[in-house]
């Protein structure tokens, strides 16, 4: 664990807890994508030891905008089971907290975030295009954003994605 964040060595792999916003302007979605990675994924990150999941989300909010932004409604969880790059293999539980952007956020144009592997620009993209793009959750080319739904909670193995409720069938 780095400062606190909740990644645990586990048998042969990990285990990781994070959580993401969805922040979403109109028909837009606010995602980072840095040099590193070939997809754009939500602004959040990993939980810490002893932080709700809603005081990590607007933690990371604010270590990534410099805004104080509160976590609205809780809307989806993904299971995820991956091998890294490294190959290093991924048990990861994510929490999907909506967000409502503040004007400020609203009006950043070039903004983005440093990590210790270098710069993370935010981009506003129109969500017609999500599904010719690279994204992570896969599962936001053809979900909702915009809905009042209740949550849905997905599962992604062997590069697959589906709903949880259809998980009795794989």
């Amino acid at each position: 664990m780095t400062n606190g964040d909740i990644t645990l060595n586990v048998l042969d792999g990990k285990f990781s807890y994070r959580v993401g916003a969805i922040i979403m302007d109109s028909d837009q979605i606010l995602l980072a994508k840095d040099k590193a990675t070939s997809f754009y994924y939500t602004i959040g990150g990993r939980a810490r030891f002893g932080e709700t999941a809603e005081e990590a989300i607007v933690r990371e909010m604010f270590e990534e905008t410099g805004l104080r932004l509160e976590a609205g409604e809780l809307k989806y969880v993904h299971e995820n089971f991956f091998t890294s790059v490294e190959g290093t293999d991924y048990h990861e539980l994510c929490f999907y907290f909506t967000v409502q952007p503040s004007s400020e956020l609203r009006q950043m144009k070039q903004a983005f975030f440093e990590e210790p592997y270098g710069e993370v620009p935010l981009h506003w993209i129109p969500i017609h295009e999500l599904s010719a793009l690279d994204v992570y959750p896969e599962f936001f080319k053809t979900e909702d954003l915009n809905s009042n739904s209740q949550f849905k909670r997905f599962i992604t193995r062997n590069g697959r994605t589906y709903p949880a409720s259809d998980h009795e069938s794989q």
